[in-house]
């Protein structure tokens, strides 16, 4: 897929496939349809993702995940950035199946808290 950062609303997992453009929203959607074709049941994630802006610093952006039900727990992956999981980074706020859904209703738990949070670095380590 090429990324592209997307302001519009959500495509659908069967537009995405055509184009094989998005953000994140579309990457998830593609990924959970994807899941779902293969008979593995599967939802998005949404929530929050840590980031570093080099000019702002340390901050929280919207981000949507996949995840599939496997040996009995939800298991998140992350398409966007090409990981079969996620990590401390991800924020999770809520997940929705999307079934029959028509409007943004199931994004508006992250609405609530986007640009609320703030972080405080207290320490960075790396690998020794």
């Amino acid at each position: 897929m090429k990324s592209q950062n997307f302001t519009e609303a959500l495509a659908t997992a069967d537009e995405v496939a055509r184009t094989l453009e998005g953000d994140c929203t579309e990457y998830a959607m593609l990924c959970a349809a994807m899941c779902r074709a293969a008979g593995v049941p599967s939802r998005t994630a949404m929530g929050l993702v840590y980031y570093l802006d080099r000019v702002r610093g340390p901050a929280f952006a919207f981000h949507m995940w996949t995840e599939v039900w496997a040996r009995g727990q939800w298991i998140p992956l992350d398409a966007t950035l090409g990981r079969g999981s996620v990590g401390a980074a991800h924020l999770k706020v809520t997940d929705h199946s999307w079934h029959d859904i028509q409007s943004m209703t199931p994004l508006l738990p992250v609405v609530r808290v986007l640009g609320k949070l703030s972080i405080d670095v207290i320490s960075i380590t790396g690998p020794e």
